[in-house]
């Protein structure tokens, strides 16, 4: 188990350094990429909550609670 929470610990921290990249872009000001940007963000941002919560659910701290879709 310690593995997989080191495991989604690195994917975690990728996708932190993938949202400091495409924060960088935004600074271009191309409202097309800027567009493309800010909606590559709110997914990564989804699927790094998504990440916490495994993480703590697999350390013990959050109950799990079933399969969810989101």
């Amino acid at each position: 188990m310690n593995n997989d929470i080191e495991n989604l610990n690195k994917t975690l921290h990728s996708i932190q350094f993938a949202i400091s990249d495409l924060r960088e872009v935004v600074k271009t000001n191309n409202l097309l990429l800027v567009e493309l940007v800010m909606t590559s963000l709110e997914t990564l941002n989804k699927e790094a909550a998504k990440i916490k919560n495994l993480i703590f659910i697999l350390e013990g701290e959050l109950p799990y609670e079933g399969n969810e879709s989101n």
